[in-house]
């Protein structure tokens, strides 16, 4: 019996180092993917906020020095001027920040394409 399992010592040995390494291997790549993942969702919401910062800084200017003048007027339809933007829109990358539809809160997405509450 000894003499088995001196025979089997080294390749027990070795089986057991190479699945210990794998394992090891595989359980630190999925924690750099899951690290990778995370920063790629961090980076996505950033640039979402942006653009819609952005946005809402583009209304926000529009409503406060020409929209404010005519609010209390009734014809304001017919008085107001004609407003041309000439500032870059930053799109919202919706397919980058989808992930949020898989959260605990999905209806997030839908906050962020039709905003409410806008105070004109």
């Amino acid at each position: 019996m000894d003499e088995i399992a001196s025979f089997l010592t080294p390749f027990a040995t070795a089986l057991l180092g190479a699945l210990v390494g794998a394992l090891s291997a595989y359980w630190l790549a999925r924690a750099h993917e899951k690290r990778n993942e995370k920063q790629r969702q961090n980076a996505a919401l950033i640039k979402a906020q942006f653009a819609l910062h952005g946005q809402w800084n583009t209304l926000e200017d529009l409503r406060r020095h020409v929209l404010a003048e005519y609010r209390d007027d009734p014809d304001r339809f017919t008085k107001g001027p004609l407003v041309v933007v000439f500032t870059k829109s930053h799109p919202v990358d919706y397919e980058s920040i989808s992930f949020i539809g898989l959260s605990k809160e999905p209806n997030l997405l839908q906050k962020i394409h039709t905003p409410k509450g806008l105070s004109w």
